[in-house]
């Protein structure tokens, strides 16, 4: 509903066209609403009357990915990268492709690239230490999910990566205990809430 009033609005200033965002906007509402063809054709729109930008490419890069397209998205994630060298979405969407592709070292190095930036970015510090536990390497992984507990306490994925890392190493207990704040933290969500 929301992205729909959004659409609405936006129909209703046509004047804002000229604003660089504005067909963006419009693509990612389209986008929210799974109608994949509009937002394709709003981000081919951004692209041809204001030009390439790393927000338009990654945006249409994501969408891209979610439709099972990961050669055409990692094409667009290169020309927003050349656009912004550092743009964290970009890198992390690399990232995921990359990971996704078996090129794990690859993958590591967008996380880092991002991590360079911002210490404290939770998506790269998250995707992070699970390459490291899918590469096997978990103390590594431990150390940052021992950070990400410092910066974002109320992680759930955090947490749970935590406490599938040191129950492989032998620590049942206190993966119990993690476990158990991990539940009482969903029991205090509503309903919707706790189903995502």
């Amino acid at each position: 509903k929301k992205h729909q009033e959004v659409l609405a609005l936006l129909e209703q200033h046509q004047s804002l066209a000229t604003n660089s965002s504005y067909f963006l906007i419009k693509a990612n509402a389209y986008k929210a609403l799974e109608q994949t063809e509009e937002a394709i054709n709003h981000y081919k729109l951004s692209i041809e009357v204001h030009g390439p930008s790393a927000d338009v490419l990654t945006n249409y890069a994501d969408l891209l990915f979610k439709q099972h397209q990961s050669i055409a998205a990692k094409e667009l994630l290169t020309d927003a990268l050349a656009h912004s060298p550092d743009h964290a979405p970009a890198l992390l969407l690399m990232a995921e492709i990359s990971k996704q592709q078996g090129n794990y070292e690859l993958a590591l190095t967008h996380y880092q690239s991002v991590i360079a930036q911002d210490e404290n970015n939770e998506i790269a510090l998250l995707g992070y230490a699970y390459l490291l536990t899918e590469m096997e390497r978990p103390k590594e992984a431990l150390i940052l999910t021992a950070k990400l507990g410092e910066i974002a306490p109320n992680n759930p994925y955090a947490k749970l990566l935590h406490a599938s890392i040191i129950t492989q190493q032998g620590n049942d207990r206190q993966a119990q205990s993690i476990l158990r704040e991990i539940q009482q933290q969903i029991l205090s969500l509503d309903p919707n809430q706790q189903s995502e």
